[in-house]
């Protein structure tokens, strides 16, 4: 018989969107991942969407050769990291090209679900896997059109009030011929997506870890949408710098100890954070001063949900005589920076009973409490959030909450609340009714 080829504990693989002001700090954290030694149990993949005439800068690890660049053609290229003997870069690993595809949409679920069976599942095959999605956020989807300035956290559209870019994608079928209506601009790629995306390639086999470097992607309705394809969802409940987590300490300890548990794994990430080294001290106090940082079990999801639909259904019973308590208790809930349109699920709940009493519906209280305690299972809170009286300390993931007399002046945040009712924890739950009904209350 012959040798049969040994399969890798882990493939690691990429998701990555970078077309505009955040090409530097992509080179750099690509950099950071190519003076790796990952041994011989991880296998590292990426899908890296791209102006064409970035590609010659990434692959010297030489932002400067974009300087004078103006041409914007975007493409999608496919690496594979190759161990080789330190060179004069200080490189570890060579990207062996996958190829190209020129018409690749990140932000469609065919072409997704197409790069982990081809890329991944069929060549690189381990034992577990580790997805890392890198671009904007905007609490449900990732890679919307818009590219901040190099060295700036990615704005979310939960700040901005309107969470426009999601609006055309969210229950378009999963067909070419379709989605060619939605422009460019307003794509993303939604987590009820991805998560279609990883069930049909990967089939009952669960991602272990997703990873995200994407603006309060730790946010219920995600979590919510991926629970059944995935383990452990890694993410910012706030803003986050693209100079995020801390790779080199990360894979140190993986490669050490290829067989440590997913749980294990996903704590060290969040840990990790903190010690990451900045050659910019200034910008790495920043970027970890205003970034909360949790990692969380999704199994537990499911039934949080349907605790949240006994509390929404418990809370729609007090509208029409506790209606003023139930204003206060909304606004006593700070945005976790700046994002208006949801607020910290811990946080709402302590407001709620503030305002109701301390013994209304204290068993589901208790119980959403526990679920929550049972689902965070580490976290990291920058300073700025204890410093900042207006700020909400975050505890683990935010949920969607919008008030429209309390939030920037007054302005509807009808767009959203119709948006959010078509979300899979939108269409399966109560949340969102209770959400609509309270956003239309009327000012005495």
């Amino acid at each position: 018989m012959g040798d049969q080829k040994k399969i890798s504990e882990w493939t690691v693989f990429f998701l990555l969107k970078s077309v505009g002001g955040s090409i530097g700090e992509a080179i750099n954290m690509l950099n950071e991942l190519r003076k790796i030694n990952y041994g011989n149990e991880i296998n590292l993949v990426l899908c890296l969407h791209v102006v064409k005439s970035y590609i010659p800068a990434i692959i010297a690890g030489d932002s400067n050769l974009i300087k004078g660049k103006t041409d914007q053609e975007k493409t999608t290229v496919f690496y594979r990291f190759r161990q080789k003997d330190e060179g004069e870069d200080g490189f570890l690993n060579d990207l062996d090209s996958l190829g190209d595809e020129p018409k690749f949409d990140i932000t469609d679920p065919v072409y997704v679900q197409g790069f982990f069976r081809d890329k991944i599942l069929t060549q690189s095959t381990a034992k577990r896997y580790m997805l890392f999605t890198w671009d904007h956020g905007d609490g449900f989807g990732i890679f919307s059109s818009t590219d901040p300035e190099e060295g700036e956290p990615s704005k979310s559209q939960l700040v901005n009030l309107q969470f426009t870019k999601q609006l055309p994608v969210i229950g378009i079928k999963f067909n070419n011929i379709e989605r060619r209506s939605v422009p460019d601009q307003d794509k993303v790629l939604t987590m009820d997506e991805l998560a279609t995306a990883i069930q049909r390639a990967f089939d009952t086999q669960k991602i272990d870890l997703v990873v995200m470097l994407n603006c309060y992607m730790q946010f219920f309705d995600a979590g919510y949408a991926l629970r059944n394809n995935i383990k452990y969802l890694v993410a910012p409940q706030s803003y986050m710098f693209f100079n995020g987590y801390n790779y080199s300490f990360i894979f140190r300890k993986l490669v050490q100890d290829p067989q440590q548990s997913s749980r294990k794994l996903a704590k060290c990430i969040v840990q990790s954070f903190e010690t990451k080294l900045y050659t910019d001290q200034a910008g790495g106090f920043a970027t970890k001063a205003g970034t909360a940082l949790f990692a969380v079990d999704v199994a537990y999801y499911s039934e949080m949900a349907d605790a949240l639909d006994e509390l929404a259904s418990a809370l729609n019973g007090e509208l029409k005589e506790r209606t003023p308590e139930l204003i206060m208790a909304r606004n006593w809930v700070y945005p976790v920076n700046g994002a208006t349109q949801a607020v910290d699920f811990i946080n709402m709940l302590e407001s709620i009973r503030k305002t109701l009493g301390n013994n209304w519906n204290s068993k589901l209280m208790r119980k959403l409490m526990a679920l929550k305690k049972k689902a965070v299972i580490e976290g990291y809170i920058g300073k700025n959030f204890f410093s900042d009286i207006l700020a909400s300390n975050p505890s683990g993931f935010s949920i969607f909450f919008p008030f429209r007399l309390i939030v920037d002046n007054g302005v509807s945040s009808k767009l959203n609340v119709d948006l959010f009712a078509n979300t899979s924890f939108g269409k399966d739950k109560s949340w969102n009714k209770f959400v609509k009904i309270f956003d239309g209350i009327k000012s005495s």
